[in-house]
């Protein structure tokens, strides 16, 4: 049995408002990002790939190298991601039996993925999505026979996404933590993040990320008090040090919920938390990241996060960044382990594991320092700085240790 027609759809027709320009037509690695994203359709086998395109059209037409890709112009793509999926969908041939869709602004997913996605269909997936540690984002890969049920789902800015949460069921995960990352260039702090990651290729049709290169961990100086702080969670409880310091000790830990090193370790944070708290050591996660530039981080979609991980701990907001400013944290994840008498004995990584440096994700490092504390032996105070992204600073508020 031949294995199913899959077509690409790269939807790419968003004005880039906050990034400055449209996004189709910015230059990563000496390439445009709707380059990018046709070329990654076509090594993952996907035929026909359609580009659909708005803003900015013409210039993308006379300036990009699609590479045989054909262009689908939306007139409708002020009215969002959704008008964009609908026309992409609508423009294939008869003959594809499914279709991948891709977004422009997320460069560093991975042919793999889109392979494995395929993999998954001609098994039988009606719908495929790839999971990036633990968590189900884009890119997907849709059966022609739930096109049109999806696109009556989707509206505005929601694209697939709507019919994958009121259908469950019928959606079939696709491991790709080794397959790139689908972290999204929204703004020029994520684009020269993304400039810092180094693009690797495993053969004509393997796609991964190597390393990332990130922001490091300012390394507070062991001894440091505890800043107190007050902090909302997403309910608008309040959460101080003096209220969440546990007996033996407090791990205060920097994150977010779009980041691709949060993701990376977040299950096995959330176990290796839920074991610490019950020994007595508390734990307290706060998001410092500007919303606005980065509404993934938002309250909301925090408790949703949370819960897919399963944090048992505070996860608070840090509204005004003036806790991370005084905790001078950098990245996320940065982790502050506190003794009882809230002084800094621990500060750096998790572990060693980072996305696609193929090292596994123990927490051992963290989990030794926790150890220690809690029989009273000495703690290694030779600790390496953890990696991530740096915090998204709201405009004026960036510390001297960013950038």
């Amino acid at each position: 049995m031949s294995e199913p027609r899959v077509a690409g759809v790269l939807l790419a027709a968003g004005r880039g408002s906050r990034l400055g320009s449209p996004k189709a037509l910015v230059e990563l690695d000496g390439s445009l990002l709707v380059e990018r994203g046709v070329d990654t359709l076509l090594r993952a086998g996907c035929s026909p790939v359609h580009v659909v395109l708005g803003a900015a059209a013409e210039q993308v037409l006379d300036t990009a190298a699609l590479r045989g890709a054909t262009p689908v112009i939306n007139r409708e793509w002020q009215r969002g991601l959704s008008t964009s999926l609908r026309a992409g969908l609508d423009s294939l041939p008869s003959g594809v039996q499914g279709a991948i869709v891709t977004l422009v602004d997320q460069p560093l997913v991975g042919a793999t993925a889109l392979i494995r996605l395929r993999e998954a269909h001609a098994r039988g997936a009606v719908v495929a999505a790839a999971s990036y540690w633990g968590v189900t984002r884009n890119p997907v890969l849709l059966d022609r026979s739930v096109w049109r049920q999806v696109c009556s789902y989707a509206h505005g800015d929601t694209g697939a996404r709507a019919y994958l949460r009121a259908h469950p069921g019928a959606v079939t995960s696709v491991v790709c933590d080794d397959a790139g990352t689908p972290a999204d260039i929204d703004t020029p702090a994520d684009l020269d993040a993304a400039r810092r990651i180094r693009t690797t290729h495993q053969g004509a049709r393997h796609g991964t990320v190597n390393t990332m290169a990130a922001v490091e961990s300012t390394m507070l100086p062991l001894g440091t008090h505890a800043p107190d702080f007050a902090l909302p969670d997403p309910s608008g409880k309040i959460w101080s040090l003096d209220a969440v310091a546990g007996e033996h000790g407090t791990l205060v830990a920097f994150l977010c919920n779009h980041c691709p090193f949060v993701q990376h370790i977040a299950v096995p944070f959330g176990t290796a938390a839920a074991r610490w708290i019950e020994s007595g050591v508390s734990v307290i996660g706060i998001n410092s990241n500007d919303t606005d530039s980065h509404p993934e981080d938002r309250p909301e979609r925090m408790v949703e996060y949370a819960a897919q991980w399963n944090w048992t701990f505070p996860y608070v907001s840090d509204p005004n960044q003036s806790v991370a400013l005084a905790y001078r944290a950098a990245c996320t994840p940065d982790f502050f382990l506190f003794d009882s008498g809230r002084r800094l004995v621990y500060r750096g990584r998790f572990d060693g594991a980072t996305p696609g440096n193929e090292q596994p994700v123990t927490g051992e490092e963290l989990d030794n320092a926790v150890k220690a504390l809690l029989n009273g032996s000495p703690i290694e105070r030779e600790q390496l700085p953890s990696v991530g992204c740096n915090i998204k600073w709201k405009p004026g508020n960036e510390p001297p240790w960013f950038g």
